[in-house]
């Protein structure tokens, strides 16, 4: 376990990833510790190193998820799963919605649909339901246009 532990990022340690996988009593706790606030959203980090995120499975998704909610300080909860997170795919339905950025580009389009037919072939479909398609700005994720485009995403849908 030693690599989810002792992961230190912009200065906080995250440790987030391997109180997930051992389960443990003090994930509340661990959570308030974790938070990061920035405009208008807080952030937890699961893992110093992304390649350890591949290790999460959905029963530990699950689990996070309830502890989340358990907390009482989320209004929402958004995962931001790129080409990195989980090795399977079938971790996506555990998720009420799935928002796919789209940059409006053909090859982000042939992305797209070449993802959407591995959920057909892989007998997925119940995810493609869940999918929502989703124009972001060209920018860091960070910034003050994404973040605006991610409450205009969440006003949309209320």
């Amino acid at each position: 376990m030693e690599d989810y532990s002792d992961q230190i990022i912009n200065g906080n340690c995250s440790e987030l990833l391997y109180h997930i996988k051992e389960k443990s009593p003090d994930i509340l706790e661990i959570i308030s510790k974790s938070k990061i606030k920035r405009d208008g959203y807080q952030e937890l980090i699961l893992a110093g190193l992304y390649q350890d995120t591949r290790d999460v499975t959905k029963q530990d998704l699950i689990w996070f998820v309830e502890k989340l909610r358990e907390s009482g300080e989320f209004s929402d909860i958004i995962f931001d799963i790129g080409s990195a997170g989980p090795g399977t795919f079938d971790i996506l339905e555990i998720f009420d919605r799935i928002y796919m950025p789209i940059l409006g580009d053909e090859v982000s389009r042939k992305k797209l649909d070449v993802f959407k037919q591995l959920l057909r072939d892989m007998n997925l479909r119940s995810i493609l339901s869940k999918i929502k398609e989703v124009e972001v700005p060209y920018t860091d994720y960070r910034s003050q246009v994404m973040i605006k485009t991610l409450f205009d995403i969440k006003r949309e849908d209320n």
